[in-house]
C-alpha cells in the first residue's frame, strides 16, 4: 500500500510539474508574440532613416522660420516709417501745440 501511495504521489507530481511548465511554455510564447520584431527591415535602419527624415525636415522649418523672421523684421521697420510720416502730415494739417 505504501508503495502505492509513494507512486501516486510521483505521478501527481510529475503532472504538476508538466502542468505548471506547459503553462509556463505558454506565457512565455505570448510574451514573444508581443515583442517579436516582424519587420522586413532592420528596425535600427528604419528609425535612422526616419530620424533622417525629421532632422530634414526640422532644417527646412529653421530656415523658413529664419525667412520670415527676416520679413517680419523689414514689415515693422516699414510700419514704424509709415507711422512717423503720418505723424508728420498731421502735424502739417493741424500743428500740435508744445507743452
Amino acid at each position: 500500500m505504501t508503495e502505492v501511495l509513494v507512486a501516486v504521489i510521483g505521478a501527481i507530481g510529475l503532472v504538476l510539474v508538466a502542468a505548471i511548465g506547459a503553462r509556463r511554455n505558454g506565457r512565455v510564447k505570448a510574451i514573444q508574440e508581443q515583442v517579436q520584431n516582424d519587420h522586413s527591415t532592420n528596425l535600427r535602419e528604419e528609425l535612422d532613416h526616419r530620424h533622417s527624415e525629421s532632422m530634414t525636415l526640422l532644417s527646412t522649418v529653421a530656415q523658413r522660420l529664419v525667412i520670415t523672421d527676416n520679413r517680419m523684421l523689414r514689415v515693422e521697420d516699414m510700419l514704424n516709417k509709415l507711422a512717423e510720416r503720418i505723424e508728420d502730415v498731421e502735424d502739417t494739417v493741424q500743428p500740435r501745440r508744445k507743452q
